[in-house]
């Protein structure tokens, strides 16, 4: 379980990447190049945030439990 600092970066990560999908897809047609642009950004956004999750100073420790 994330602890308040890492429920922090995760927030800030998902914002800032939001942030991004957000500006680059309003100049991009519908079409299947940027269906596969968002399927990739999706796939980064994922492992970006288990990599934030997996870090060790973003847990709680068992015994906050």
């Amino acid at each position: 379980m994330l602890n308040p600092e890492g429920k922090k970066q995760m927030d800030a990560f998902k914002t800032a990447a939001s942030n991004f999908v957000t500006e680059v897809t309003q100049s991009m047609e519908e079409s299947r190049e940027k269906s596969i642009f968002l399927t990739k950004i999706d796939e980064a956004v994922f492992f970006g945030a288990k990599a934030i999750a997996q870090m060790d100073d973003n847990h709680e420790s068992k015994k906050d439990y």
